[in-house]
C-alpha cells in the first residue's frame, strides 16, 4: 500500500496559501492586510486556519515546519534554476515586503507607504485633513 500523504499545505485555500507566504516571509498581519488590500482581522483569521490546518500554534513553528518539509522532499519537486516557473521579484511575496520595505519609507507603527499621507508639519499646524 502507497502510505504518500498530502501536504497540509494542499489543503489550504488559495488565500490561505498567499497569507501563508507572507507569514513565511515575517510579514506583519498590517502589512499583510495592507498589500492584499483586506482587514487585518482577515488577516487574523486566515492566520489562524492555517495554524489550524498545519497543526501548529504560531508562525515559529509553522516556519519550522515548512522548513523540515522542503529538506525532506525530494530533490526532483524543486524546480531547477533555469525553470520558467520560477517567482520573480514581484510575484514572490517575500521578495515583494523585503523590496516595498527596502525601496519606501514606512510608517514605523503600522508599515504602511508614507507617500500620500499628510505631513506632520500639516498635522501639527492644525489643518483640517482632506
Amino acid at each position: 500500500m502507497n502510505s504518500v500523504h498530502p501536504s497540509p499545505r494542499t489543503a489550504l485555500t488559495p488565500r490561505e496559501r498567499e497569507i501563508l507566504e507572507f507569514i513565511l516571509a515575517g510579514s506583519s498581519n498590517k502589512l499583510t492586510a495592507y498589500e492584499l488590500g483586506i482587514s487585518q482581522r482577515t488577516v487574523e483569521v486566515h492566520r489562524s486556519r492555517i495554524f489550524q490546518k498545519m497543526g501548529v500554534r504560531n508562525a515559529v513553528e509553522l516556519v519550522a515546519l515548512m522548513y523540515r518539509q522542503s529538506v525532506s522532499e525530494p530533490a526532483s519537486s524543486h524546480p531547477s534554476a533555469s525553470d520558467a516557473a520560477r517567482p520573480t521579484l514581484l510575484n514572490d511575496p517575500a521578495s515583494r515586503v523585503a523590496h516595498a520595505y527596502s525601496h519606501t519609507p514606512r510608517c514605523t507603527t503600522c508599515g504602511a507607504p508614507l507617500s500620500g499621507r499628510p505631513s506632520n508639519s500639516s498635522l501639527q499646524s492644525g489643518e483640517p485633513r482632506t
